[in-house]
């Protein structure tokens, strides 16, 4: 577990404090540098999903943005949680920053992801296809990719 609260401290370090090359940042709140993917979003949910018999089937993040037309929170983008390393992915609050920041790598690339907000909750269904009913999926804005991968 210190190796990897440790790993995240090393990426939090390597995003915040070594400026990013060639930056931009896309309508969207998503920006694109060479070193890293930012993507920001309002609140990200860490949910712990139990069947209705009470038994444990996944933990997921859930990363919500806020609807001013109609005053909700709607999905835009989720993913699991690594079983074999559920403290990997726990936010980690920046105080001197307002938000938390969760540190995503797939292959070599890290994602660091932004939200203003926290929750965490244990439900007996899941919010994300809940919010689906309500807000499509054709129409979240998903995660940023690199510059250049879908052009």
């Amino acid at each position: 577990m210190y190796r990897a609260i440790a790993s995240h401290i090393f990426l939090i370090l390597l995003v915040l404090l070594i400026p990013g090359k060639a930056e931009a940042t896309s309508g969207r709140g998503q920006s694109h540098s060479q070193s890293t993917i930012t993507d920001r979003f309002d609140l990200v949910e860490l949910n712990h999903y139990y069947s209705v018999d009470f038994i444990f089937q996944f933990t997921q993040l859930i990363f919500w943005d806020w609807n001013h037309q109609y005053k909700r929170y709607e999905v835009q983008a989720w993913i699991l949680a690594d079983k074999d390393r559920p403290h990997s992915h726990l936010p980690i609050k920046l105080g001197s920053h307002n938000y938390h920041v969760v540190i995503q790598v797939y292959g070599e690339e890290p994602r660091v992801i932004q939200c203003r907000l926290f929750r965490e909750t244990w439900t007996a269904h899941d919010p994300e296809r809940v919010n689906k009913t309500l807000f499509d999926e054709k129409y979240r804005k998903g995660f940023s990719m690199r510059k250049g991968l879908n052009d």
